[in-house]
């Protein structure tokens, strides 16, 4: 009989220890950056700006490096690329995604070049073709070595009428301010 109350003691102590444990590890610290399109034109194909988030795990290693790009309205044929510098790199890393299709890897670069061996296969991607579109790059912090801060560049290539048009963040072959995993 006297055990029953001290299994409950017990699972009590054990869930409340449970739950202070989780609350002290909290969740991956993370700096958010938005950049702005310094040449925005207010047109419907036109990228307005992105958002870059280098989240690290809770104890440091982990963590993913997230760009969203608000890039408006989204065809079918555009695409939309991704440039990432890292200290200490000798390359720098590059991703492409199409909406609506499958994307490759995420290959080491020399400069704003597009080709070069894959770094990581295993990354996440989101891009649809429709109005007011936001593009999703998620790539694991360990593709890029575990960097303690990034920077980023991207490109929306909007193909249409036999044409296209290009438009960089923050601009054409450029990298942002740094942006810390925090």
């Amino acid at each position: 009989m006297d055990s029953v109350p001290g299994l409950l003691r017990a699972a009590t102590v054990t869930a409340g220890a449970a739950c202070v444990l989780a609350t002290l590890s909290g969740p991956a610290q993370a700096e958010t950056r938005r950049f702005h399109d310094p040449n925005e034109s207010g047109t419907i194909n036109d990228t307005q700006g992105i958002t870059v988030r280098l989240t690290k795990g809770p104890h440091g290693p982990g963590g993913r490096a997230v760009v969203k790009v608000r890039a408006g309205n989204v065809l079918l044929t555009d695409y939309f690329d991704l440039w990432i510098d890292v200290p200490g790199a000798t390359k720098n890393f590059h991703a492409r995604i199409r909406p609506q299709t499958e994307y490759g890897p995420v290959r080491k670069v020399t400069g704003f070049e597009r080709t070069g061996p894959a770094a990581c296969r295993r990354w996440e991607a989101r891009a649809v073709s429709s109005r007011h579109t936001v593009v999703l790059f998620s790539i694991p912090r360990r593709c890029l070595g575990d960097p303690g801060k990034a920077r980023v560049a991207t490109r929306s290539t909007y193909v249409y009428n036999q044409g296209r048009e290009r438009d960089w963040v923050p601009a054409a072959r450029t990298f942002t301010p740094w942006v810390r995993a925090t």
